[in-house]
């Protein structure tokens, strides 16, 4: 609503309420004897906000900092990313604290690899859930993954970012 003239907010709001959204709008209304035009949407704001909202009771900075991997990295990223849209830190911290969320078998190869950023961090979390999903060796500077009947080799270079040189067939790979 940051370009919504002042004089519209309250009617668009209230345009866009449902259940017992709207049943506290017509109460708070009557109660008040007043129409939209003569409600302040500051005011409106509050009172909606304290009848509806848990906010004031939400620790969003508590909830990062305790959040854990249970399940994908994906689902992981989703929540990480909601609750670091509430928070104000640093890209040093966010990086900190979404390394410390990881599970301990994706933390470990992806906290070798010293991200600096979240970007580099989903990254490099991402493909170790991808290696460990597919099976893992190491050879000669390349991390190969075998899935079914294919071996993908998986290079790393200087800014960690990761990427399939090549996927070699089963005939391929008895030549390497």
């Amino acid at each position: 609503m940051d370009e919504t003239p002042e004089e519209a907010k309250l009617r668009c709001a209230v345009f866009h309420l449902e259940g017992d959204e709207i049943q506290w709008n017509r109460a708070f209304m009557r109660t008040r004897n007043a129409t939209i035009s003569d409600v302040w949407w500051e005011d409106y704001v509050l009172a909606i906000t304290t009848r509806f909202s848990n906010a004031m009771f939400e620790d969003p900075l508590e909830k990062i900092a305790s959040l854990n991997q249970t399940d994908s990295v994906l689902e992981l990223n989703t929540a990480f990313d909601s609750l670091l849209n509430k928070v104000t830190l640093s890209e040093t911290q966010a990086v900190s604290l979404y390394l410390k969320d990881l599970k301990l078998d994706i933390r470990g190869p992806v906290k070798m690899f010293k991200p600096r950023t979240l970007h580099e961090a989903y990254g490099l979390a991402k493909t170790q859930a991808l290696i460990m999903k597919i099976g893992r060796k190491f050879v000669s500077g390349y991390k190969c993954a075998r899935n079914q009947n294919q071996l993908y080799i998986i290079e790393m270079d200087d800014e960690y970012d990761i990427g399939v040189v090549e996927t070699l067939d089963e005939e391929e790979e008895k030549d390497h």
